[in-house]
Order: structure tokens, then sequence, then C-alpha cells
């Protein structure tokens, strides 16, 4: 089984949002063996949901995420990761710094953090992933490393 990760700074915003878009295109192209979560680098409060304007972007698509609880990334998980989608150039940087044998995994997705802004940051912020992996997501299952 495949496992994918999503990492943004805190994991109440771009990183469950991705999580929850990249389990709905899988689930759509009816591939059930890939394993989905996200985390955060600075993670404030352990078991926080997701915010609510996140919440809300996602579910006027028909994805709910909720149930989302925020949680700290670990060295374990990430290495286990086959591929991990981080939203900015920084954090991909820290996890390198940490564990640069992860390099080929990483993927930067360029999402600026919509948090303190309005609805429509949000918006445009689901948008601009869902983009990404339709576009993305096939490289991936077919193993492209590049």
């Amino acid at each position: 089984m495949k496992k994918v990760l999503a990492v943004c700074a805190a994991n109440v915003c771009r990183s469950p949002m991705a999580e929850g878009i990249l389990r709905r295109l899988l689930e759509k192209r009816g591939i059930p063996d890939v394993q989905v979560a996200s985390m955060g680098l600075s993670v404030l409060e352990e078991g926080g949901g997701a915010s609510v304007y996140a919440v809300e972007a996602l579910d006027e698509i028909g994805i709910d995420i909720s149930g989302h609880r925020s949680r700290k990334a670990i060295a374990e998980e990430l290495l286990e990761a086959d591929r991990i989608y981080v939203m900015t150039d920084q954090h991909k940087d820290v996890i390198l710094d940490a564990l640069p044998e992860l390099e080929p995994r990483v993927r930067v997705l360029e999402i600026p953090d919509p948090f303190h802004q309005g609805m429509e940051a949000y918006r445009s912020c689901r948008d601009a992933m869902l983009d990404y992996f339709e576009r993305e997501l096939d490289s991936f299952l077919e193993g492209d490393e590049s």
C-alpha cells in the first residue's frame, strides 16, 4: 500500500484540505490502496480541528473534513511515506534539514497560507490544490519519481 502525506505548518488549513482532496480524487478513480494523512511541522494544539473556513471550502464541493484532528509531523511517518506534499519551499527545507534522504519524495505545491484571510483565500487554496492534484496524481500512481 502506498502512503501519502500532506504537510503544512499547523495542520489546520492547507494540509487537511489537501488530505480531503486527495482522498476524494483517489476514491473517484477507484483506487483504494493508498493511505492518505496530513500533519503539521509546528502544530500548536494537537487534536484541534481544521479551521472553519477550510471545512466550509471543502464542504462546498462535497468533501467533509469536519472530523479532522491536527497532529505534529514525526520522522517515522515521514520516512514511511512514498510521497510528501508540502505547501511551500520552507516546509520542504525544514523536512530535508532533518531527513535529507526524503528529497526525491517531496513535492512543493506553492500554496500560500490562507489563515487569517477571508473565505475567498480558502476557495483559492482549494481550487489550486484540486488543479495540482488532478495533474500530479497520475505521475505518483505510475511511480514517477521525477
